[in-house]
């Protein structure tokens, strides 16, 4: 009995692993038809540090993966590069977050509540968790700003964008 349970463990192991190896290569091919789009649309995503130019070649960058037929784009890639589209916007006006801002971040799961809690006590020395912060904000408009500062949302979260919207940015 003990052989069979082992068997099964040793088909499963291996079917897992299959299951890794095809998910690498389909990130893999996913990575490199990133980079033909950015190629054939003549998309400079070299690392420039203007917000402006952030903005517009992510935002070109989407434009050529929808119009593309081989590429497919879900929902949580267009989400996400919506908000770290905001993101980018808000920094142009603001050094902090707006509330809704912070909601949309922790809804597309960009950063977690947890991750929000502790940016919350580690760097400014506010000692609530998300859902008390956020209660604080109850009854405010959603652009009311935040605590939070848009250099620590990016130094938490850029290389997870990065990797849903498949280009370093």
């Amino acid at each position: 009995m003990s052989t069979e349970m082992l068997d099964r463990c040793v088909v499963r192991t291996n079917e897992a692993y299959l299951r890794i190896q095809e998910l690498q290569l389909k990130e893999e091919k996913r990575i490199s038809l990133v980079k033909s789009l950015i190629e054939e649309n003549k998309i400079d995503i070299s690392k420039d540090d203007k917000t402006e130019n952030q903005i517009r070649n992510l935002l070109l960058l989407q434009k050529a993966k929808q119009k593309s037929e081989l590429y497919k784009m879900d929902e949580k890639e267009i989400n996400v590069t919506r908000v770290w589209c905001d993101l980018l916007i808000s920094s142009v006006f603001s050094e902090t977050i707006s509330y809704g801002l912070m909601l949309r971040l922790v809804e597309n799961g960009i950063v977690t509540e947890s991750e929000i809690s502790e940016l919350l006590e580690d760097k400014y020395n506010i000692k609530k968790d998300y859902e008390w912060y956020s209660e604080d904000f109850m009854g405010c408009e959603l652009d009311e700003s935040t605590d939070i500062r848009i250099e620590d949302v990016w130094e938490l979260c850029a290389e997870r964008v990065e990797k849903v919207v498949g280009v370093k940015i």
